[in-house]
């Protein structure tokens, strides 16, 4: 609702304008308002419920009267404000609302009016105009001149000793100028310095002495004492504290604290907060206790409304999808299956959350990939991530890891301490006892306590105090599922997995469904004869789930039939691939992609050479028959291709025949022969020989 004198502020396109209400007719439809800071503005007319439906749409909200102000009135200045008032009330008698808002419709009136008031036409506007912008009452009317502020007892004073008033006067700007300067842009700069950088710049001279210059003081200048007085309001400002300690490290360490963490949540489930850290302790392996495998990673899940832990995960799984995965699902999973599978029996009651939320707030890490996606999808769950550096907005689940860790601090054999690997500190990984398991086990007996630990400091709304709840996780949330259960939904594990997988594209293939190299079929597949499809039609892609950690199956999700059916590696694949993670048989890939490009890279090398030593052998070739050419005719040289041949093939014969034993004899043979048919000159009885052996090849067919 609007009155009269109330201040509507107004967000605009380029600046927020305050306007006050200083009139409104009988039936409230129409009213008149004017901005209070404007010095020449004028009233305008405007429809109430235009700006009633300005504040419904937050466009505009009813602040706070800024003009409100108490002042003590001296002579002088008490004389013009009662002037001021029988104006005004004379004004009033004389001009009747709504026509004294329109100035340039009374502009005569006020003419007539000057001698009877003695003051200007333009002196009355200023006085309607004030009465109007300040609170429409008399002390509106008080004059800015001659009066007295009331300060507040509480305020620092500022005021200086007379004597060095004068002086001070002079300085005081080079001061708050070199404070700007030396010590709020400077974040490693502390008071002292920036004085003496100061005096150095602007209050020192250089003089040579002995031909060596250096920095003389002026006769005057300002102490430390008046340095740091004139500072003194300045040092802790939002403006100083910003610049010199960083935007991002003033909002998480000095910005105000005016909210709590509920304040904004309606119930259980409107808002959980995600976070993720690595454990403060070492692990050994489970196969064999000799072997440390480092620290495991936490996660945390936690009701915003209650403080409750609904959701953990222990595990090697770095800080990541597949680690807050895991969380997600155990949140919205049975815990009591849960606390069972590590040797912890509970009832229901004890541990009571296995729901989806509203919300979800992270940090701008897992929560803002492509996978987080599909839970707005396919569940309505929205995605809240928090600024870098800004822990402080989930605070809630940021305070559970230092409140479960340092509850077992004292008991937990390879808990890092502060002097962890600091020189002669103690090696702490040597003391690693508990398995992964084991600490699980640990953990979960950790939040069921924190769940039923009363909350200090827990700033209950009016209905939980009218019920007389305690601050704790599990009435906390008992008392809002009674009561504000609207936000809370469930779905099943197996549904909640399927939400979280990653979703891909596969590629149906003769071979098989391929993903990153593997081939996968089904039974669906088989049936409905997808492969032979594929090989007659040609490929087409599909959406998968992945569960990035076993190649053994995919999951094709149908969105039109909500059916799921599971794909498995093709037998050739299963031999090679099974049981392994798909990051292991990319590596395994990339590794064999690897070899086979060395491999190429040999070959093309080898060769490259064996090309390079034909055309070496081919050259020789060349050169040695180009040498050996006499005047022989080149038809000559045809026609005696057969008899060539066969002295080549004797030549072969005697070279390539099979012989195992050698006497002295059959080597003199063979030198004779040698000698003898390199000396042998009978062209008749050689090509007699020729003839009968040419013959032969003839009948023989060869």
């Amino acid at each position: 609702m609007i009155y009269i004198k109330m201040v509507l502020e107004v967000q605009g396109a380029d600046k927020t304008n305050l306007f006050r209400v200083i009139w409104m007719d009988a039936q409230r439809k129409s009213m008149y308002i004017i901005d209070i800071y404007d010095p020449k503005a004028k009233p305008f007319e405007c429809d109430v419920e235009d700006y009633q439906s300005l504040i419904k749409s937050k466009s505009a909200k009813v602040i706070e009267d800024p003009t409100l102000d108490y002042f003590e009135l001296t002579e002088k200045s008490e004389q013009v404000w009662r002037e001021r008032i029988a104006i005004l009330e004379r004004l009033g008698q004389e001009i009747e609302a709504p026509e004294i808002f329109h100035f340039e419709k009374i502009w005569k009136t006020l003419v007539k009016l000057e001698r009877s008031l003695d003051c200007s036409a333009n002196y009355m506007k200023k006085i309607l105009r004030l009465y109007w912008q300040n609170g429409l009452n008399y002390k509106a009317l008080v004059p800015k001149f001659g009066r007295k502020k009331i300060h507040n007892n509480c305020e620092q004073s500022l005021r200086l000793p007379k004597d060095l008033k004068k002086q001070e006067l002079n300085w005081k700007e080079v001061i708050i100028s070199s404070f700007d300067k030396y010590y709020k842009k400077n974040s490693k700069a502390t008071l002292q310095s920036a004085y003496l950088e100061m005096l150095e710049l602007c209050f020192s001279k250089k003089i040579e002495v002995d031909g060596i210059s250096k920095l003389q003081l002026e006769d005057s200048y300002p102490s430390y004492w008046q340095f740091e007085y004139h500072t003194r309001h300045l040092r802790y400002t939002k403006d100083t504290l910003s610049k010199r300690w960083g935007s991002k490290n003033f909002e998480l360490k000095g910005r105000e604290i005016l909210s709590v963490s509920q304040e904004k949540v309606y119930g259980p489930g409107s808002l959980f907060q995600i976070d993720a850290t690595i454990a403060d302790v070492f692990i050994v392996a489970s196969i064999n206790r000799e072997d440390i495998i480092g620290r495991p990673v936490l996660y945390f899940v936690t009701d915003s409304f209650s403080r409750l832990i609904t959701g953990v995960y222990c595990g090697l799984e770095g800080p990541s999808w597949n680690g807050q995965m895991m969380a997600l699902v155990n949140s919205a999973s049975d815990k009591v299956a849960f606390c069972q599978r590590y040797g912890v029996n509970i009832v229901e009651e004890e541990w009571p959350c296995a729901h989806i939320p509203q919300a979800i707030r992270g940090d701008r890490g897992e929560l803002i990939s492509a996978m987080a996606e599909e839970m707005v999808r396919l569940q309505g769950i929205n995605i809240e991530n928090t600024p870098p550096f800004r822990a402080d907005l989930k605070g809630v689940v940021e305070r559970k890891f230092g409140i479960i860790q340092g509850s077992i601090k004292p008991i937990v054999p390879g808990y890092i301490d502060s002097d962890y690997r600091v020189r002669g500190g103690k090696d702490y990984r040597l003391e690693a006892a508990l398995t992964l398991e084991e600490f699980t086990k640990i953990i979960i007996l950790e939040i069921l306590n924190h769940n039923a630990k009363l909350i200090k400091g827990y700033r209950k709304p009016k209905d939980l105090l009218k019920d007389k709840v305690p601050a704790q996780p599990i009435k906390l949330w008992s008392w809002g599922i009674r009561n504000r259960s609207g936000m809370l939904r469930k779905v099943t594990e197996k549904e909640m997995k399927l939400t979280l997988m990653p979703r891909y594209e596969a590629l149906v293939t003769a071979q098989g469904v391929k993903y990153r190299g593997m081939f996968y079929t089904s039974r669906k597949a088989v049936e409905e004869e997808w492969f032979s499809r594929a090989r007659v039609r040609g490929s087409w892609k599909i959406k998968i789930r992945v569960d990035e950690r076993n190649t053994n199956n995919i999951y094709y999700w149908d969105d039109k039939t909500n059916n799921i059916e599971p794909f498995e590696l093709v037998p050739f694949d299963k031999e090679r691939f099974s049981d392994l993670s798909f990051d292991e048989v990319a590596a395994l890939i990339t590794y064999e992609n690897y070899r086979n490009n060395q491999i190429e890279n040999d070959f093309l090398e080898s060769k490259i050479n064996k090309t390079a030593s034909v055309r070496e052998i081919v050259t020789k070739a060349k050169e040695n028959t180009d040498r050996s050419h006499t005047e022989t005719s080149n038809k000559k040289r045809t026609e005696g291709i057969s008899n060539n041949r066969s002295k080549e093939k004797e030549k072969m014969r005697k070279q390539e025949s099979f012989k195992f034993v050698e006497n002295e004899l059959d080597i003199q043979k063979s030198q004779n022969k040698t000698e003898s048919s390199d000396s042998y000159n009978d062209a008749e009885s050689k090509q007699d020989i020729l003839d009968i052996l040419d013959n032969l090849e003839k009948k023989s067919g060869w």
